[in-house]
Protein backbone atom coordinates (compact mmCIF):
# COMPACT_ATOMS: atom_id res chain seq x y z
CA UNK A 1 0.00 0.00 0.00
CA UNK A 2 0.96 3.65 -0.36
CA UNK A 3 1.45 3.91 3.44
CA UNK A 4 4.47 1.64 3.10
CA UNK A 5 6.22 4.38 1.15
CA UNK A 6 5.01 7.59 2.88
CA UNK A 7 5.03 8.22 6.65
CA UNK A 8 2.45 10.12 8.72
CA UNK A 9 4.13 13.45 8.04
CA UNK A 10 3.87 12.92 4.30
CA UNK A 11 7.55 12.28 3.77
CA UNK A 12 8.91 9.48 1.63
CA UNK A 13 10.06 6.80 4.05
CA UNK A 14 12.32 4.74 1.77
CA UNK A 15 15.75 5.54 0.45
CA UNK A 16 15.53 9.09 -0.78
CA UNK A 17 17.05 9.70 -4.20
CA UNK A 18 16.14 13.37 -4.25
CA UNK A 19 13.74 15.81 -2.61
CA UNK A 20 11.03 15.46 -5.27
CA UNK A 21 8.39 13.22 -3.71
CA UNK A 22 6.66 12.68 -7.07
CA UNK A 23 9.88 11.34 -8.54
CA UNK A 24 10.31 8.93 -5.64
CA UNK A 25 6.66 7.85 -5.84
CA UNK A 26 7.05 7.09 -9.52
CA UNK A 27 10.32 5.21 -9.03
CA UNK A 28 9.27 3.11 -6.01
CA UNK A 29 5.48 2.89 -6.30
CA UNK A 30 4.16 3.52 -9.81
CA UNK A 31 6.92 2.14 -12.02
CA UNK A 32 7.30 -1.29 -10.29
CA UNK A 33 3.54 -1.83 -10.40
CA UNK A 34 3.39 -0.89 -14.06
CA UNK A 35 6.07 -3.51 -14.74
CA UNK A 36 4.11 -6.12 -12.76
CA UNK A 37 0.82 -5.27 -14.48
CA UNK A 38 2.49 -5.33 -17.89
CA UNK A 39 3.99 -8.75 -17.21
CA UNK A 40 0.61 -10.01 -15.97
CA UNK A 41 -1.04 -8.80 -19.16
CA UNK A 42 1.63 -10.50 -21.28
CA UNK A 43 1.32 -13.75 -19.31
CA UNK A 44 -2.51 -13.70 -19.51
CA UNK A 45 -2.36 -12.97 -23.25
CA UNK A 46 0.03 -15.87 -23.83
CA UNK A 47 -2.04 -18.22 -21.69
CA UNK A 48 -5.17 -17.22 -23.63
CA UNK A 49 -3.37 -17.71 -26.93
CA UNK A 50 -2.08 -21.11 -25.80
CA UNK A 51 -5.57 -22.16 -24.75
CA UNK A 52 -7.01 -21.07 -28.09
CA UNK A 53 -4.28 -22.96 -29.93
CA UNK A 54 -4.96 -26.05 -27.83
CA UNK A 55 -8.70 -25.85 -28.58
CA UNK A 56 -8.03 -25.43 -32.32
CA UNK A 57 -5.54 -28.31 -32.25
CA UNK A 58 -8.03 -30.53 -30.44
CA UNK A 59 -10.68 -29.67 -33.04
CA UNK A 60 -8.26 -30.46 -35.89
CA UNK A 61 -7.35 -33.78 -34.28
CA UNK A 62 -11.04 -34.58 -33.82
CA UNK A 63 -11.70 -33.85 -37.49
CA UNK A 64 -8.66 -35.88 -38.61
CA UNK A 65 -9.82 -38.80 -36.48
CA UNK A 66 -13.08 -38.80 -38.44
CA UNK A 67 -11.56 -38.54 -41.94
CA UNK A 68 -10.32 -41.32 -44.19
CA UNK A 69 -6.77 -40.43 -45.11
CA UNK A 70 -6.88 -41.72 -48.69
CA UNK A 71 -10.16 -40.22 -49.86
CA UNK A 72 -11.04 -37.29 -47.59
CA UNK A 73 -14.44 -38.82 -46.89
CA UNK A 74 -15.64 -39.55 -43.37
CA UNK A 75 -14.34 -42.90 -42.14
CA UNK A 76 -16.29 -45.90 -40.90
CA UNK A 77 -15.88 -44.88 -37.25
CA UNK A 78 -17.64 -41.58 -37.94
CA UNK A 79 -20.25 -43.44 -39.98
CA UNK A 80 -21.10 -45.76 -37.10
CA UNK A 81 -21.14 -42.93 -34.54
CA UNK A 82 -23.75 -40.82 -36.33
CA UNK A 83 -26.23 -43.57 -37.15
CA UNK A 84 -27.75 -43.58 -33.68
CA UNK A 85 -28.00 -39.87 -32.91
CA UNK A 86 -27.95 -37.62 -35.99
CA UNK A 87 -31.14 -38.40 -37.85
CA UNK A 88 -34.60 -37.58 -36.53
CA UNK A 89 -37.03 -40.46 -36.54
CA UNK A 90 -39.61 -38.59 -38.61
CA UNK A 91 -37.21 -36.88 -41.03
CA UNK A 92 -36.97 -38.08 -44.62
CA UNK A 93 -33.67 -39.81 -45.38
CA UNK A 94 -32.10 -41.21 -48.54
CA UNK A 95 -29.06 -43.45 -48.74
CA UNK A 96 -26.78 -44.05 -51.73
CA UNK A 97 -24.39 -47.00 -51.74
CA UNK A 98 -21.41 -47.35 -54.10
CA UNK A 99 -19.18 -50.35 -54.72
CA UNK A 100 -16.28 -50.09 -57.17
CA UNK A 101 -16.31 -52.56 -60.04
CA UNK A 102 -13.27 -54.69 -60.92
CA UNK A 103 -10.96 -53.25 -58.27
CA UNK A 104 -9.32 -56.63 -57.64
CA UNK A 105 -8.72 -57.13 -61.36
CA UNK A 106 -7.08 -53.73 -61.67
CA UNK A 107 -4.94 -54.39 -58.60
CA UNK A 108 -3.82 -57.74 -60.03
CA UNK A 109 -3.16 -56.55 -63.58
CA UNK A 110 -2.15 -52.89 -63.21
CA UNK A 111 -0.83 -52.81 -59.66
CA UNK A 112 -2.12 -51.44 -56.40
CA UNK A 113 -1.08 -47.88 -57.22
CA UNK A 114 -3.64 -47.73 -60.01
CA UNK A 115 -6.14 -49.52 -57.79
CA UNK A 116 -5.66 -46.83 -55.15
CA UNK A 117 -6.02 -44.18 -57.83
CA UNK A 118 -9.33 -45.72 -58.88
CA UNK A 119 -10.55 -45.55 -55.27
CA UNK A 120 -9.57 -41.89 -55.05
CA UNK A 121 -11.29 -41.01 -58.35
CA UNK A 122 -14.57 -42.61 -57.33
CA UNK A 123 -14.37 -41.10 -53.84
CA UNK A 124 -13.41 -37.60 -55.01
CA UNK A 125 -16.42 -37.47 -57.28
CA UNK A 126 -18.58 -38.43 -54.30
CA UNK A 127 -16.87 -35.89 -52.06
CA UNK A 128 -17.60 -32.94 -54.37
CA UNK A 129 -21.31 -33.71 -54.04
CA UNK A 130 -21.24 -33.98 -50.24
CA UNK A 131 -22.68 -31.05 -48.27
CA UNK A 132 -23.79 -30.38 -44.71
CA UNK A 133 -26.97 -32.42 -45.17
CA UNK A 134 -25.28 -34.95 -47.48
CA UNK A 135 -22.58 -36.77 -45.53
CA UNK A 136 -20.39 -39.24 -47.41
CA UNK A 137 -18.37 -42.09 -45.89
CA UNK A 138 -15.86 -44.72 -46.88
CA UNK A 139 -17.22 -47.79 -45.14
CA UNK A 140 -14.96 -50.41 -46.74
CA UNK A 141 -11.99 -50.74 -49.04
CA UNK A 142 -14.07 -49.99 -52.12
CA UNK A 143 -17.48 -49.22 -50.61
CA UNK A 144 -18.94 -45.77 -50.03
CA UNK A 145 -22.17 -44.48 -48.51
CA UNK A 146 -23.85 -41.10 -48.70
CA UNK A 147 -26.68 -40.28 -46.30
CA UNK A 148 -28.95 -37.47 -47.46
CA UNK A 149 -30.92 -35.74 -44.71
CA UNK A 150 -34.33 -34.26 -45.53
CA UNK A 151 -34.10 -35.72 -49.02
CA UNK A 152 -36.38 -37.95 -51.03
CA UNK A 153 -35.81 -40.44 -53.85
CA UNK A 154 -35.61 -37.68 -56.48
CA UNK A 155 -32.74 -36.02 -54.63
CA UNK A 156 -30.89 -39.34 -54.46
CA UNK A 157 -31.33 -39.90 -58.18
CA UNK A 158 -30.08 -36.38 -58.86
CA UNK A 159 -26.89 -37.06 -56.87
CA UNK A 160 -26.33 -40.36 -58.71
CA UNK A 161 -26.73 -38.68 -62.10
CA UNK A 162 -24.32 -35.92 -61.13
CA UNK A 163 -21.80 -38.46 -59.92
CA UNK A 164 -22.03 -40.49 -63.14
CA UNK A 165 -21.67 -37.33 -65.25
CA UNK A 166 -18.58 -36.30 -63.27
CA UNK A 167 -17.00 -39.73 -63.68
CA UNK A 168 -17.79 -39.83 -67.40
CA UNK A 169 -16.02 -36.48 -67.84
CA UNK A 170 -12.69 -37.88 -66.56
CA UNK A 171 -12.80 -41.45 -67.88
CA UNK A 172 -10.68 -40.72 -70.95
CA UNK A 173 -7.77 -39.53 -68.79
CA UNK A 174 -7.06 -43.03 -67.46
CA UNK A 175 -6.04 -46.35 -68.96
CA UNK A 176 -8.23 -48.38 -66.59
CA UNK A 177 -12.01 -48.51 -66.36
CA UNK A 178 -13.66 -46.22 -63.83
CA UNK A 179 -16.89 -47.86 -62.77
CA UNK A 180 -18.96 -48.48 -59.66
CA UNK A 181 -22.28 -50.12 -59.02
CA UNK A 182 -24.74 -47.81 -57.27
CA UNK A 183 -27.88 -48.50 -55.26
CA UNK A 184 -30.18 -46.22 -53.30
CA UNK A 185 -33.19 -46.28 -51.01
CA UNK A 186 -35.36 -43.73 -49.19
CA UNK A 187 -37.53 -43.61 -46.11
CA UNK A 188 -37.80 -42.20 -42.59
CA UNK A 189 -35.00 -41.67 -40.10
CA UNK A 190 -36.45 -44.21 -37.69
CA UNK A 191 -35.83 -46.89 -40.35
CA UNK A 192 -32.32 -45.75 -41.26
CA UNK A 193 -30.72 -49.15 -40.77
CA UNK A 194 -33.31 -50.77 -43.03
CA UNK A 195 -32.83 -48.03 -45.63
CA UNK A 196 -29.06 -48.61 -45.65
CA UNK A 197 -29.61 -52.34 -46.00
CA UNK A 198 -32.02 -51.80 -48.90
CA UNK A 199 -29.59 -49.43 -50.64
CA UNK A 200 -26.86 -52.06 -50.22
CA UNK A 201 -29.10 -54.76 -51.69
CA UNK A 202 -30.04 -52.52 -54.61
CA UNK A 203 -26.37 -51.85 -55.24
CA UNK A 204 -25.67 -55.59 -55.45
CA UNK A 205 -28.51 -55.98 -57.94
CA UNK A 206 -26.76 -53.39 -60.11
CA UNK A 207 -23.42 -55.15 -59.63
CA UNK A 208 -24.96 -58.44 -60.76
CA UNK A 209 -26.28 -56.72 -63.90
CA UNK A 210 -22.83 -55.27 -64.53
CA UNK A 211 -21.14 -58.69 -64.36
CA UNK A 212 -23.84 -60.24 -66.53
CA UNK A 213 -23.22 -57.56 -69.16
CA UNK A 214 -19.47 -58.33 -69.06
CA UNK A 215 -20.13 -62.04 -69.57
CA UNK A 216 -22.43 -61.37 -72.50
CA UNK A 217 -19.80 -59.38 -74.43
Amino acid sequence: PLSAYINESGEFSRIKLNDNILYNLFLYFIFPRCIIYTMCIIVCFNIGKLNRNNVEYAKRMEVLAEIDGMTGLYNKSKYLSILSNEYDEDSSVSVIYWDINNLKTINDTNGHEEGDELIRIVANNILVLAQENKKAFRVGGDEFVMILKDADENEALKIIRQWKDNVDSVKNKYTFEISASVGYASGRGKNLQDIIKQADENMYIEKKKYHESLNSR
